[in-house]
């Protein structure tokens, strides 16, 4: 690397910062606690800029309202100055990388890059005075030196009822949440509606499970190759993959032994066979995680991973 960038300087002037990772403009911030701040301030400031926001604007402490966001189908063109579609594929960048947080509001967004309206425009620019507000943010990573691999999934049941044309399937569709830790750090994260309605909220919840499921087991071959190269050390204890779940059905569900379906869940057999074959006991087991409301039960850490992931949802 030292000599690609000694090359690239011979023929341009290349500028030179401290604590930049040559990596798409992600900046490292090296805390005092050990922990590391990702930040990305160049695209941020695009994004505020490009909204037509400035230091005077209003800023805002959440990027999105309560309310989730509908197709607004009789809703006024949209007819701000700025490219809506450009707009999202920025905070699309921000949020892989260093913005989990925006998860959420930022899927809702994409869904009308093909026909915005005023109030899309309206939610759009409140993710940029959240920005405003956050601008010196990112994300935290602490790493601990207990690789354990952990998958953290959450549904909401038929969230867009009365927020969207109840005459479309869409206002039906439940959304998935999740997030995958390894030693602590957040590394996959996402928020998307489902692609098929579900019937129950247990459903929702096994829809979740299984989808997130298909992210973490590659993860998991490749967390397994890199250590074994590297000859990193882990015990049996920290190969055993964490599955956390909050719905009480989905867990008896997923954890019954033997296999059984229920009259209600027959439908959805394939992704309960599917789930199930890759529960190994030594290797990927499923827990229940109790939600933010009972913070007593939570530590310090697992109130800050789970803070994150609620965000992403």
């Amino acid at each position: 690397m030292d000599k690609m960038i000694a090359s690239l300087a011979e023929d341009f002037d290349l500028k030179e910062e401290d604590n930049v990772a040559g990596f798409l403009g992600i900046k490292l911030n090296y805390l005092e606690d050990g922990s590391i701040q990702l930040r990305q301030d160049g695209l941020v400031d695009c994004i505020i800029a490009f909204l037509g926001l400035n230091e005077s604007s209003n800023s805002s402490a959440v990027p999105t309202d309560s309310r989730p966001l509908g197709a607004d189908i009789h809703g006024d063109p949209f007819g701000e100055e700025f490219n809506y579609r450009l707009t999202v594929g920025m905070l699309l960048y921000l949020t892989s990388n260093s913005h989990p947080e925006l998860s959420f509001a930022v899927s809702q967004y994409a869904r009308f890059v093909h026909s915005p309206t005023v109030n899309h425009g309206i939610a759009l620019k409140k993710i940029g005075q959240y920005l405003l507000a956050n601008r010196e943010n990112g994300l935290i990573i602490k790493p601990t030196k207990d690789l354990r691999l952990e998958l953290f999934a959450d549904a909401d049941f038929a969230g867009l009822w009365n927020h969207e044309d109840t005459d479309d399937p869409v206002c039906v569709r439940s959304r998935t949440g999740y997030m995958i830790t390894l030693g602590g750090a957040p590394i996959l994260w996402g928020s998307k509606l489902q692609m098929e309605t579900a019937l129950s909220t247990m459903m929702a919840e096994y829809i979740a499970l299984s989808n997130s499921m298909r992210k973490l087991i590659p993860i998991k071959v490749l967390v397994a190759e890199i250590t074994d190269a590297f000859k990193v050390p882990r015990d049996e204890l920290t190969k055993v993959v964490q599955i956390w779940e909050d719905n009480e059905g989905c867990l008896i569900l997923a954890n019954m032994k033997p296999p059984q379906l229920t009259p209600r869940s027959k439908h959805y057999a394939v992704k309960h066979h599917w789930f199930k074959e890759q529960l190994v006991p030594g290797e990927i087991e499923n827990s229940k995680r109790s939600t933010l409301s009972n913070k007593k039960q939570i530590s310090e850490q697992d109130a800050l991973r789970s803070r994150n992931f609620s965000s992403c949802d």
